[in-house]
C-alpha cells in the first residue's frame, strides 16, 4: 500500500519522525550505556579485550545497534527536513546538510568499534602480532573513536541549533520544544568541545550537562510521537512559502 503524500498527512509524518527518533534513542542508550559502558575498562585495553571476548554476544548487539542507529536517523532526518522546509527552505537545508555530516561521521567512528571487536577475537592479522599489539590496536581504535564521535556531536550540536530555531518559528510545534532544542544544542557543544580540548572542564560538567540534551530531545521524540504537528498550521505554512 502507498504511503500518504506529505502534504495530505504532514501528522503521520511527524509521528513516524517520532517513532524513528525514539528507536535512535534507544538503541543509542543500549550501546553506549548498556554496551560499552559495562564492557569498556578506561585507560586498561587489556582487561577491555578480556571483557569483550568474554561477552562477545553482548558486544555484538552493541556493534549492530551501533548501525542501526545510524540507518534509523538517516530516514528520521529526511522526515525532519521535509516537515520544517515549509518554515525556511534555506534554513532546512542547513539542517538538512550538518545533520548528514553528523552522521557519516559517527558512522565512521563505529568502524573502530568494530577493530575492537577484532582485536578481543584475535582474527585476522591482529593474531599474528606480537605481545601486547592487539592492546594497542584497541587502544588505538578507541582513541580514534572517541574524537571522531564528540566530533559527530559538534556537528549535532549545530543541527540542534538550527532545529531549535526552526522549530521555534514554525507555528505548528511549539516553541518551547524549540528552545529547548537549542539549549541541547549548546550542551553537546560545550560538552563536546571540553571532552576534545579542556579534559579537566569536562571532568566538571560531564555528565551532568548531558541531561539538558536527553530532556529536550525526549521531549521532541514524544511530541512528534503523540501530538505530531499541527496539520492547518502546516499547510498555512507551506501556503505562505509557494507564494513567495
Amino acid at each position: 500500500m502507498a504511503l500518504p503524500a506529505l502534504h495530505q498527512a504532514p501528522r503521520a509524518y511527524a509521528r513516524a519522525a517520532g517513532l524513528l527518533y525514539l528507536v535512535v534513542i534507544v538503541t543509542g542508550l543500549f550501546s553506549q550505556m548498556f554496551v560499552q559502558e559495562a564492557l569498556i575498562a578506561p585507560g586498561d585495553a587489556a582487561q577491555t579485550l578480556r571483557n569483550i571476548a568474554a561477552r562477545s554476544d553482548l558486544w555484538a548487539l552493541g556493534s549492530a545497534a551501533a548501525v542501526i542507529l545510524a540507518v534509523v536517523a538517516t530516514l528520521q532526518l529526511w522526515i525532519e527536513y521535509l516537515l520544517i522546509r515549509p518554515v525556511s527552505r534555506q534554513g532546512a537545508l542547513l539542517f538538512l546538510l550538518v545533520n548528514i555530516v553528523s552522521i557519516a561521521v559517527e558512522s565512521v567512528s563505529k568502524v573502530f568499534l568494530y577493530v575492537v571487536g577484532l582485536a578481543a577475537e584475535g582474527r585476522g592479522l591482529i593474531a599474528s602480532l606480537a605481545p601486547g599489539g592487539a592492546e594497542t590496536i584497541a587502544a588505538t581504535a578507541f582513541a580514534v573513536h572517541h574524537t571522531a564521535f564528540h566530533l559527530a556531536l559538534i556537528f549535532f550540536g549545530i543541527a540542534c541549533l538550527v532545529l531549535g530555531e526552526l522549530i521555534a518559528r514554525s507555528g505548528f510545534l511549539p516553541a518551547l520544544i524549540g528552545r529547548m532544542m537549542q539549549l541541547a544544542g549548546v550542551a553537546y557543544l560545550v560538552a563536546c568541545v571540553a571532552v576534545m580540548f579542556f579534559r579537566p572542564v569536562a571532568e566538571v560538567i560531564t555528565p551532568a550537562i548531558l541531561i539538558v540534551p536527553f530532556v529536550a530531545e525526549s521531549t521532541l521524540c514524544l511530541w512528534l510521537l503523540i501530538r505530531g504537528v499541527d496539520p492547518g498550521r502546516w499547510h498555512a505554512r507551506l501556503a505562505d512559502q509557494r507564494r513567495t
